[in-house]
Order: structure tokens, then sequence, then C-alpha cells
């Protein structure tokens, strides 16, 4: 055994195995790495197991502020060495540099529990300019870091394009090949940790998402102010809750919003009836808000409270009894007395009784607003503070700590912070979600929005659920392209889907558009910095990694006026590798071919085309399945060739028509075909068909023979 050590970083060489291990703080990063072949101008030239390691030498010099192991090999006794390893273990990190070869050096990356809610690979580097998710342990070719969601750490492996990162399904683990240049720079190849990846770049405490909380996965579900405003009523809930567990549930949408109508009246939010966040409006609901979230249980949906507890419209007991418990008397369109957060008679009283009513009424998450409004108060009126000792973000964060703690940890808080990046990222680490944007009724305004989801992806399922407000789709606000465009782009960044409909006044084309969206899937961000991407021109570029399969959806947009053309490399725009790929494009139902370079497309004016791009196998294979715009990843669960026969699951729902479409290259044909009504055969591409009777996993099995006979 061979063995350097500094700083933070150690090497152990096993000779006789001809591999290392990397540690980091005496955890293990890298393990059972080993040199993979010794090439000279791009041509092999010897292979790492004719040779013995001869000599392995220190260089303790200072002058690098590190120490190298130089590690000699020869492949005879009598030979002088003819080749070297040199491991340059430094503070920064671990550098390989060879000497008269090159190589490559395979192993395993690790970064603590490995598993996909945890550890996923991401690029560090990258100026980006498409925005990339990623579901299961999904790699594409520029990934060379493994990203730990629950420490904030990354290990980098090499450079991006240079290091390719792949999910070992047998083993569970990552693996990695990086190459090794003879004597590239004073460095060479790196292994390296960084820390506090998130938290330095966003200025943040850092704090992982908390799955135990009342959604583990974005929320789906109605809300009350984007669809009928101020009418807001217990008839209109209930009414639009039941439609959406009769049509939506079984697709993923799993809660109601009751927004800030229920003690808010009119534009600005003052009122002299009385009503405030400890009266709700027995107008608009006459039997209490327990009563409704009690009928909204009933259905199987969970009830969602929107909450302002930083001001109120009317005086309540409280006010009334300490006056100095308001900061100031201002009305804005949120309220009219705002609540001095250092005051301990609010803290302390009045806070725990509101929330003590959220737990009263049944309510298992809360929308938390009226938060900006509120720091803006602070800085204008510090001077009326009751605790002037402290800064108003030390305010701020001691008041949502307070309502984390009577909330409890596991119930959903939402924060609603519009367009104040203060109010996102002051408390990041105690509320579980943020809406990032301003209101978005407005096609102008949904553009406007996606500079802020761009802004804050990166934080997406690692620190919090990044919310981006309502998907409105109703025709007073969209063409249906628009519509469209508005859906699928939450449905493919995997973020929280809030309806802003009524339901009923919806279109049947615009309804089918929320199910091919749902359920919104388990997706997480690929880029830990900001994508710079062209707003009009977005494209999102979603990986998916399954243990049967592996293939990206592309959502490729055209977010202006007019109609546009739009050429796409496969290398460099979606990050796909050197293979020939079937393309299907879902929205137009239409198979567009094989590809290996570059793809064309046009696009109608606010168009979002779809795409799904599957590695050609050479034998039959889906290629779209109609249930969900990831043609595939929210219903396939098993899925395998052999002997011939193509056969998988899908989790389905009933009445919901299912259409797969498989490519059969030259040589095969359909001889039997089970669990399917209908199908039909075109050139090379099979449709099937079925009428699900009941939601539930449905098994299929495709027979095929073979001209010349083989079977696979």
């Amino acid at each position: 055994m061979a063995y350097v050590n500094y700083g933070d970083y150690e090497v152990v060489y096993d000779a006789e195995q001809h591999q290392f291990d990397v540690l980091y703080q005496k955890k293990s990063i890298i393990q059972a790495a080993r040199l993979s072949g010794l090439y000279k101008n791009g041509e092999k030239s010897a292979d790492i197991a004719d040779f013995k390691i001869c000599e392995v030498d220190y260089d303790v010099s200072s002058k690098e502020n590190g120490f190298t192991m130089a590690v000699k090999f020869k492949r005879n006794v009598d030979d002088e060495a003819l080749f070297e390893l040199d491991i340059l273990v430094k503070p920064t990190g671990v550098y390989l540099i060879t000497h008269l070869y090159d190589t490559h050096i395979t192993g395993t990356v690790c970064n603590g529990a490995l598993c996909t809610s945890d550890v996923f690979p991401v690029c560090l580097t990258r100026m980006a300019t498409d925005v990339r998710s990623a579901l299961g342990e999904a790699v594409t070719n520029i990934d060379h870091a493994l990203y730990n969601k629950q420490t904030d750490t990354a290990v980098v492996v090499g450079r991006s394009r240079h290091t390719k990162l792949t999910y070992d399904y047998q083993n569970g683990s990552y693996t990695f090949t990086m190459p090794v240049y003879a004597a590239e720079s004073c460095d060479g190849a790196g292994i390296s940790v960084r820390t506090q990846v998130l938290a330095e770049r966003y200025h943040i405490p850092f704090s992982p998402y908390n799955r135990e909380s009342t959604f583990s996965t974005p929320p789906v579900g109605w809300m009350t102010w984007y669809a009928v405003k101020f009418r807001a009523s217990e008839e209109t809930v209930l009414k639009n809750a039941q439609w959406q567990a009769e049509h939506l549930k079984d697709y993923g949408a799993n809660t109601v919003w009751v927004d800030w109508e229920w003690y808010h009246e009119a534009f600005p939010g003052d009122r002299t009836d009385g009503v405030n966040s400890l009266k709700p409006d027995p107008k608009k609901y006459p039997n209490g808000l327990k009563y409704l979230a009690d009928e909204i249980c009933s259905m199987g949906l969970i009830p969602s409270l929107w909450i302002g507890f930083t001001n109120e419209p009317s005086k309540n007991e409280f006010i009334e009894k300490y006056p100095d418990i308001v900061l100031a008397d201002s009305v804005h369109w949120c309220g009219r007395y705002f609540y001095d957060f250092t005051n301990p008679h609010y803290l302390n009283e009045y806070l725990p009784t509101a929330v003590a009513n959220v737990h009263k009424w049944g309510y298992e998450a809360v929308k938390f607003d009226t938060i900006p409004s509120s720091i803006r108060m602070h800085n204008m009126h510090r001077e009326n503070m009751y605790d002037q000792t402290i800064t108003v973000q030390e305010a701020y964060r001691n008041m949502v700590k307070k309502t984390r703690q009577l909330l409890g940890e596991n119930v959903y808080m939402l924060s609603c912070s519009g367009a104040n990046n203060a109010s996102v990222l002051w408390g990041s680490d105690v509320f579980d979600a943020a809406r990032v944007g301003d209101d978005i009724f407005t096609w102008q305004e949904h553009l406007d929005n996606l500079r802020r989801i761009q802004e804050f992806y990166p934080l997406h399922t690692i620190q919090f659920h990044v919310d981006a407000d309502n998907v409105v789709l109703r025709s007073e606000y969209n063409t249906f392209e628009q519509a469209k465009s508005r859906a699928t782009i939450i449905s493919l960044l995997g973020l929280p889907m809030t309806f802003g409909d009524e339901f009923e006044a919806l279109s049947e084309d615009r309804v089918d558009l929320i199910k091919r969206t749902l359920p919104i899937l388990d997706i997480h961000p690929m880029d830990l910095c900001a994508a710079d991407a062209d707003r009009e021109n977005l494209l999102i570029n979603l990986s998916i990694a399954k243990s049967f399969e592996s293939y990206q959806v592309t959502g490729v947009y055209n977010l202006t006026e007019q109609d546009a053309a739009r050429t796409l490399s496969l290398c460099d725009d979606l990050h796909l590798s050197g293979e020939t790929y079937l393309v299907y494009d879902y929205f137009r139902d239409q198979y567009l071919g094989t590809v290996t370079d570059t793809i064309t497309l046009d696009l109608l004016p606010h168009e979002g085309r779809i795409l799904s791009f599957r590695p050609y196998r050479g034998v039959p294979q889906v290629i779209s399945t109609s249930r969900h715009i990831t043609q595939g990843a929210a219903e396939l669960t098993a899925m395998s060739f052999k002997d011939n026969t193509l056969s998988f699951t899908a989790d389905l729902i009933q009445n919901d028509r299912y259409t797969v479409t498989v490519y059969v290259p030259e040589g095969y044909r359909l001889a039997e075909q089970s669990g399917f009504e209908t199908y039909t055969e075109q050139e090379n591409l099979l449709r099937l068909t079925v009428l699900p009777q009941e939601t539930a996993s449905h098994s299929f099995t495709l027979d095929f023979t073979k001209d010349n006979g083989d079977s696979q």
C-alpha cells in the first residue's frame, strides 16, 4: 500500500490491485479507481495490467503547497520505468498527471448515501442557456460532479464533457471514466469537493427539503383566487373540490387551496365589519372553515389555507388590548394594521392563537402571504419596533421560526414571496416552498415570471419547492398554444401546479392539458447555477432514468408572436451522447424519424413542442405513450425485450384511453399481442390502444417474429 495525505485529502494506492481510493475528511469520495489502457496520440499502446509498480517516490516540497506521490511502472524487472502516474494532493483537491502515456481512470464516485432522492449528477461549470431537469439517476454528457442535497456538497471529478458518469443499477452506485493526459498542465485531471454549493451561491442558511412534510413531492390542486377572486365562498370551493376529486384526483391532484378571500372582501384590504384573521367571513363561509376542511378531506383531498398573520384588515382583541402590537397603521392591499414582529404580545399571544386555529380548523398546509409588504413596513418604521437591537432580517426570521414551531415541523409551509428576493431567501431554510413571482393572470405576466423560475430553479426540491404560482389556462388569458406552454413548462420542471380556473368553465381540450401534465413527477434540477436561457426561445431538457430505460424529453418553446424555425444540436443543445435517437412529437402525435446530429423544427407562435429522444436499440421498443407528456415516465413501471417479446406494465387511469407507439425495425413483425383492444401498423410504427376499466397496474406483451428466425 502507498499513501499520501495533505489537508483534508488522502489517497491510498493498492499496488497489487492497481487501484486507489480518495478520501475527504476521512470519508471515501472515490473508490477502486483504476487505470484502463495506456495511449499515445490517441492510439492504445499498452494495457496497465502488463505493467508492475517498480517504485513509489514522494516529493514533499512545499512549492506546490502539497505532496506528490509518483507511482512508476515498468513491464519487466530489467526495464527502465516506462510509465509514471503522479498523484498530487493539495488543500484544494487531488490532481493526476501522467508521463509518457495518456490514460483513463475508472472507478466509483461517492458523496454520502447513494439514492436518487439525495444524490444526483450535476454540472457546476457551464453558463446554462437551457434549463435542465432530471427524473431518477439520469446523467448527461456534460455532468462531472455528484451533488448531495442533504449536505450541500459536490464531489467534482475531472471536467465537463471530458468525464463520463454512469449509474450502475446492479451495484447502486455512480461510476466514472476520466481521461488523464500526459503532463497536460501543472495540475492535470482533478478530484475535489465543493462545500456549501448553494449556500454560497444564494447567500442562504442551507437546510435540505423535508420530505416528511404534508407534500413529499410538489402539491397539485385548485385555488380560489385566480379562479373566482372575491367571489370565493363555501359553495364555489366545494363545487370545484368535488369536480377535482371526480376528474383529477387519480391523475395526481391532491389538494385544495382556500386563498385570502376568507377574510378579505376587496382592495384595499381594510374592513369595518370586524372580519379578520381570527374571524372568517360568515357570509362567504356560513358553516365555518372547519366544516370546509372536513368536506375537502372527505373527498380524499388535502385542505390548505392562505394565512396573512403579519397584518389585519380590522382590529381584533389583541390589537384592542395591546395597541403597541401594531407597528404601523397604513392601508395596503392586504390589510391595515401591521404587526410588530418583535413585540412579545404578537409572538407569544396573537401568533399562537392564530396558528392554533389552523390546526383546530383542520388545515394541513398553509400559504403565508403578506410577507414582502410587512418586511417593507418594518424597514420604513423600524423606530416603532419593540426590539430595535436586532435587524429587520433577524426579526423576520424569529417570526417565521416561531410560526414553524407552532405549526409543527411537518406542516407544509409556503412563503408567498412574490418578486421580493429577501422574503424568498431569508426564510428558505424554514419554509417548504416559496412563490417566487408576482401574480400571473396574463400571458405577459407568465413570461415575466419565467425569469424568476430560472433564477431560483437550482434550489427546487433541494432547499424548498420553487412555486411558480397558478397555472391559468382559460381563454380569457390564453390561446390554446399559450395554455399548452404554461402547463407543460411547470410539468417538465416538476414544479407545484396550482389551478387558477373554475373547472366547469374550462373547455375539454384544456382540461385534457391538465391530465397530460399530471402527476407532477419527482424531478430535480441538474444545474446548480441559474440558467441564462432565452426566455422567448426557452429550451427545457428533462433527462429520465429508470432501471429499464433512459431517455430524454425536451420542451422546445417559441414564446413569441411569430412563427419560428429552430435547429438544435443533439450534443451541444440537448446534451445527448453520440447515438442514434428515435424522436417522437407528443402533441403533434408524430414520429420524426431517427436523428444522430441535429434536428430542425418549425414552431407556431407560443408553441411548445414536447419531443422524446430514445436511443435506437435495433429491436422493437416503445417510443411514446399518451398518458403523460413525458411519454412513459409517469406510468411505465417495468419493461423488457427478451426472446422476441416486448413486455411492460403501466399504471393507468379508468376510462383514460391509452395509446402506446412502438417502433418496429425492419425484419420484425408483430405475431400476437396481449392487453390492448386495437392496434394499427404503418411502416415501422405499431400503435396499440386500450380503454382501462379501472385505475390500476396493467400488463402488456407483444410477441414478434424475426425474418431470419434468430431470437434476441
